[in-house]
């Protein structure tokens, strides 16, 4: 029976009558369609969970009162300063009690199910808006289901309000009262957090079996072509006692939602390096641990108040998480990131300051002049250049995360210096035509017949998900144009060996670290050697 037609509704005296919004005839005729006994059925199971939504609403406004009045009375919750507040956050945040039904996760949803939760969340709908949404799902059990799951995931989440100059925690609607931040107008950011330990539960048991392997081959020397295998990540693991410790790597980025240039979202994500690399970065197999929104980049100070939360959590589960009779733990271990959120991450100044560089002690902003200078390390005194200010350190606060890591543990990753970095500016100088501004080649070495080489494109027979994307947007559609469709057109096309060498060398490159694919033990050495060996012979 069509909603927009028919709905039920609640009276003054708490009985349920039946409200018609078209004509007499259309709704006795859709009425007399079903059998009178699964038609009173369907009926009396809708007015049950209309009564439902109606509780739930009421103890939702009993909540929101109730916070309120906390609020009213002066009463901070999340401040860091008190003993109280720390117990606070912990009984907040920290409750390990699994609340959702068994079995019930996002991947685990049916399609129905799915498209009910995504059209609410777009909606920003009440929990009655959205128990009106769920009748649109024929079988009852789902209903029953996305009902609870709806009820128990909304209630995840925690919001602390951040003062983006000194990291302070704020009331609702309090402004930070210190004079320096009142006299520069720093803003107030929204951190939302949700709880760690549910997401690494259920992440690691998606893919028990997948690191109990992986585990097995590096124990017993097994080649595994994993990043576990390398000198920096086995640290970890070899000194394991009875627990399995997994790494993980915190990534940090900011955008602005569609629409919005006023307002920027600051995600703040981890991934676990122990599962396969093919499926880390899936969206199932990413833990968010928060958003960060608000009218400013977030301060070293507002990162500093993230990294102090994230380790409340992590120390939380220092006993460990029980997974199929396993203890698993967890550290972060490296961090990826662009240019700008790692300097507010690490309390660094600009790329172009002086001391910029995160490994040398250049003083210039543009290292490559000074020659062979540029070799001179920094000294792995961080944490002290950071309390003083020095070498970089813009001095204002100590960044907490160096605690943690430092700078050089940060991760090449493929996105910033791929996606967006080198494979973008060849895709530029192949395809002019497609640019909205005119642009001066960097080299001469990727100037090629731009309609010739479109012919031969069109020309590979692909793989079905690697469709031909005439016009790639974002980070997966460059790689996947990039390794797929121009790496195997230019096997074919005619042009200058060192085009073709460059391309097939990076195309490799990109495809060993974005999959799981094996190679041979000394790829990186063979394919480094390549491009030596051409860069000499070109400049001969």
């Amino acid at each position: 029976m069509g909603l927009d037609r028919l709905k039920a509704y609640k009276d003054k005296n708490g009985s349920y009558k039946r409200r018609c919004y078209d004509e007499k005839e259309e709704v006795e005729h859709d009425v007399n369609v079903m059998e009178d006994g699964e038609y009173h059925e369907q009926e009396t199971r809708n007015l049950e969970l209309l009564e439902l939504n109606d509780q739930n609403y009421e103890e939702n406004m009993i909540e929101e009162h109730f916070v309120e009045e906390i609020e009213d009375d002066g009463v901070n919750v999340l401040d860091f300063d008190t003993e109280d507040s720390e117990s606070e956050e912990e009984e907040t945040i920290d409750e390990h009690q699994d609340l959702t039904p068994a079995g019930m996760t996002v991947e685990n949803l049916s399609d129905k199910q799915l498209v009910a939760l995504l059209g609410a969340l777009q909606s920003r709908e009440s929990s009655r808006g959205f128990g009106t949404r769920a009748l649109l799902i024929d079988d009852l059990d789902e209903q029953d289901e996305v009902l609870k799951f709806w009820e128990i995931k909304k209630k995840e989440y925690t919001n602390v309000r951040v003062c983006n100059g000194c990291g302070a925690t704020l009331r609702s609607s309090q402004k930070c009262d210190k004079n320096e931040c009142r006299s520069k107008k720093s803003p107030v950011l929204t951190l939302t957090m949700l709880n760690l330990f549910d997401q690494l539960k259920a992440v690691v048991s998606a893919n028990f079996e997948s690191i109990m392997r992986l585990r097995h081959k590096l124990k017993y020397g097994i080649p595994a072509c994993h990043n576990l295998e390398s000198a920096y990540f086995s640290q970890l693991w070899k000194n394991e006692e009875g627990t399995i410790d997994l790494s993980l790597q915190l990534s940090v980025d900011g955008c602005c939602p569609h629409g919005n240039s006023k307002k920027k979202i600051w995600p703040i994500c981890f991934s676990i390096v122990d599962i396969e690399t093919a499926i880390r970065q899936k969206a199932v197999n990413i833990v968010l641990f928060g958003v960060m929104s608000g009218k400013e980049n977030p301060s070293t100070h507002a990162f500093n108040t993230i990294v102090k939360y994230i380790n409340n959590q992590l120390e939380s589960m220092s006993e460990g998480i029980d997974v199929n009779g396993e203890k698993f733990t967890f550290s972060i271990v490296t961090c990826c990131a662009d240019q700008p959120a790692k300097r507010s991450l690490f309390g660094f100044h600009g790329h172009n300051s002086e001391f910029s560089c995160f490994y040398c002690l250049d003083d210039g902003a543009f290292y490559k002049r000074r020659g062979y200078e540029r070799c001179v390390m920094r000294k792995e005194e961080f944490l002290e250049d950071s309390r003083k200010g020095r070498f970089g350190n813009t001095g204002t606060i100590f960044a907490e995360i160096l605690e943690l890591l430092a700078p050089w543990d940060c991760v090449i990753d493929v996105l910033h210096n791929l996606s967006e970095g080198i494979i973008t500016i060849i895709i530029i100088e192949m395809f002019p035509s497609k640019q909205k501004t005119k642009t001066t080649p960097k080299s001469k070495l990727f100037v090629l017949n731009e309609e010739e080489f479109t012919r031969v494109m069109k020309e590979v027979r692909a793989n079905s998900i690697f469709k031909l994307i005439v016009d790639p947007r974002n980070g997966s559609e460059k790689l996947d144009f990039f390794r797929v469709h121009i790496f195997l057109a230019i096997i074919k096309y005619d042009c200058d060996p060192s085009t073709k060498l460059v391309i097939v060398g990076i195309a490799l490159l990109v495809t060993k670290i974005a999959t799981d694919c094996e190679t041979g033990t000394f790829f990186y050495y063979d394919i480094c050697n390549a491009h030596t060996s051409a860069n000499i012979v070109v400049s001969k």
